[in-house]
């Protein structure tokens, strides 16, 4: 059974008001929780001689920054850093590679 109610000089059906209410709550809260786009940091240009070691360059700057933020982590929690928890990212390669105890040598 449908109620019509009388909206602007028109008869609308109770079911048309449901499903423009539907439509209007699900539409808003998909268009509040898309997001806006991230926008890309700023890097400075790539002065390569050739094609392939651009691509080498964009390649790798990635993975050492994660290389270099996971070393970060890993000396503030103590890893490998004896009983000293707070260690630079340089100490604790210098520790990794052996470059203290080739000095003694």
């Amino acid at each position: 059974m449908v109620v019509y109610y009388q909206i602007a000089g028109k008869q609308v059906g109770s079911h048309v008001l449901a499903m423009s209410v539907l439509g209007a709550l699900f539409g808003g809260v998909g268009l509040a929780t898309r997001g806006g786009g991230q926008p890309k940091p700023a890097t400075p240009p790539i002065q390569a001689s050739s094609k392939d070691e651009e691509t080498f360059i964009q390649y790798v700057s990635p993975l050492r920054q994660m290389d270099i933020s996971a070393i970060k982590y890993y000396a503030r929690s103590g890893w490998g850093a004896g009983t000293q928890a707070n260690v630079s990212h340089r100490d604790f390669l210098k520790q990794v590679n052996g470059d203290e105890k080739k000095k003694d040598h």
